[in-house]
């Protein structure tokens, strides 16, 4: 009985064995054949007239990449049979990235050589965004790079949002800078010819990436939207240099808004007067905008910057605590000092009084 079932077992090991042979010299001499067919058949590209394509191969792309590329300009017939050939001719990993000049004409091992050869390089720029860049200061940034001529192009850019195919950008309310908020602040490598939408697309899809499901899942158990998140969170970025306050300035912002009480941040109005003050007059907080959280109640009508990852964080986690105050008290360091109540407060501002911004 052992023996008859040993015996079973090993005529199938056997029939597998000869059918992975089998095909295998199928496939290898598919490859011979078709590589000496074209030898028979003479297909030299002089004799046919070929349309030139520019092709270009991404930096990091396999064979398999590459062969959709090359299909997708009608360089070749096969996806498949052109990755068996790279691969039963040792040039499988061996392909290049950048601009190539191909012609329809040419067949598939006279552009797996020219594949095989550095191609024309695009010359790249690398660049950093800050958090709590706003739009502008993005824009001056793309005219000293290159990218445009003036910061009203890369402006204008921002605000055609037919350009950007994701879900967050069409749930933006409308509004001037819409995109402000959104534009992720990292560091960037681009094309130097690249254009303002491919730039402005690239720093979305970074949002895209860190703003993940976990991001998303929080903000709907808190019962805001995206957009809410992202105006806290760019008010946080404003008002903080201590990295461990993010979240204490968030439980004051979340306190406030639970209590119907303005959020009176500094911050907002700077943005208005585009200024940076020490410390804010009475007239100040009295600008007619929408932007001012000293006389408009709950958050500004957008974003006044460009928030990092940390002070979206925050606001999806802030500290739980009970106050609703703070003051600086260190012009040095940036600390503030946190209080509950309107007395606290009040003493807090005595006590700093030298350096209230």
């Amino acid at each position: 009985m052992i023996k008859n079932v040993i015996g079973e077992i090993l005529q199938v090991v056997i029939r597998i064995a000869f059918i992975a042979l089998v095909v295998f010299a199928v496939v290898k001499g598919t490859g011979w054949v078709y590589q000496n067919a074209y030898a028979l058949v003479q297909r030299p590209e002089q004799t046919k007239v070929g349309k030139e394509v520019i092709v270009e191969i991404p930096k990091g792309s396999g064979t398999e990449k590459i062969a959709g590329i090359l299909k997708q300009n009608n360089l070749i017939e096969n996806e498949f049979f052109f990755r068996v050939l790279a691969k039963l001719n040792g040039y499988d990993s061996k392909f290049q990235s950048g601009k190539f000049k191909l012609e329809t004409s040419m067949d598939e091992y006279r552009i797996m050589e020219i594949l095989m050869k550095d191609g024309e390089k695009r010359q790249t720029i690398t660049f950093t965004i800050p958090e709590g860049y706003t739009i502008l200061q993005i824009a001056k940034k793309m005219v000293e790079i290159g990218i445009c001529k003036t910061q009203d192009e890369f402006v204008q850019a921002t605000n055609d949002i037919s350009k950007y195919n994701y879900d967050f950008v069409q749930a933006i309310p409308e509004r001037n800078l819409r995109l402000q908020g959104y534009l992720f602040p990292d560091t960037y490598e681009i094309y130097a010819d690249a254009k303002p939408t491919e730039v402005i697309d690239k720093m979305l899809k970074r949002f895209d990436a860190v703003y993940d499901e976990d991001f998303r899942a929080r903000t709907t158990a808190q019962g805001y939207t995206i957009d809410d998140v992202i105006n806290m969170a760019a008010i946080i970025e404003r008002e903080v240099r201590v990295p461990e306050e993010r979240k204490l300035v968030s439980s004051v912002i979340h306190n406030r808004l639970e209590i119907d009480m303005p959020l009176q941040m500094c911050s907002t109005v700077m943005y208005v007067l585009n200024k940076s003050y020490p410390q804010l007059t009475i007239e100040d907080t009295k600008i007619d905008s929408p932007y001012n959280t000293y006389i408009n109640p709950g958050l500004p009508t957008g974003p006044i910057g460009n928030p990092g990852k940390a002070s979206i964080e925050a606001v999806l986690y802030p500290e739980d605590t009970d106050y609703i105050y703070f003051v600086l008290k260190d012009p040095e360091s940036g600390e503030h000092s946190f209080s509950r109540t309107l007395d606290e407060h009040n003493a807090a501002k005595v006590k700093y009084k030298d350096h209230l911004r």
